[in-house]
């Protein structure tokens, strides 16, 4: 009788193992189990719904012309399209935190092997469309508008 160790009791380690070895052997229902996004189709459904766009269209629309991207889809691009309660945020979550620092870790490095890069950077886009809108908001200059700048400024002396 074997017993199972911490990273082989983890349900996605064979398929997390995949993607490092070969992340082009991953399917996009695979990718998306490893990167806690719904199911394909219904992840492309959410995006028509909130945007009139599926994600590829509107991921194109960030990489080619930004300028055009409305604050609605910037939003979209940046927290996804799945709306969830306070309580379903909670559970991911706990799930998240319930893994060994051996599971964590082997999620994230295959979360960065199949990420797709071009709907990372259209986040970056979206982000800072976000973060300028809400400095011009504000009246804040841009570069004030993150955490750390803020907290850099308030901890320099007079």
């Amino acid at each position: 009788m074997t017993t199972a160790t911490p990273t082989s009791a983890f349900p996605f380690h064979n398929i997390c193992i995949r993607a490092l070895s070969s992340p082009s052997s991953i399917s996009t229902s695979e990718r998306n189990l490893i990167l806690r996004r719904p199911d394909p189709n219904t992840e492309n459904s959410a995006y028509i719904a909130k945007t009139t766009f599926p994600l590829s269209a509107l991921v194109a629309k960030a990489l080619a012309t930004p300028s055009t991207l409305s604050l609605e889809e910037a939003q979209v691009l940046v927290d996804g399209p799945v709306d969830r309660t306070r309580a379903e945020k909670g559970e991911r979550t706990r799930a998240y935190l319930a893994l060994t620092g051996d599971q964590k870790r082997l999620l994230n490095s295959a979360s960065n092997a199949v990420a797709d890069k071009d709907k990372h950077k259209a986040g970056n886009i979206a982000y800072r469309l976000l973060r300028d809108a809400k400095a011009k908001e504000l009246g804040t200059p841009k570069e004030t508008t993150t955490i750390y700048d803020t907290l850099a400024s308030t901890q320099r002396g007079p």
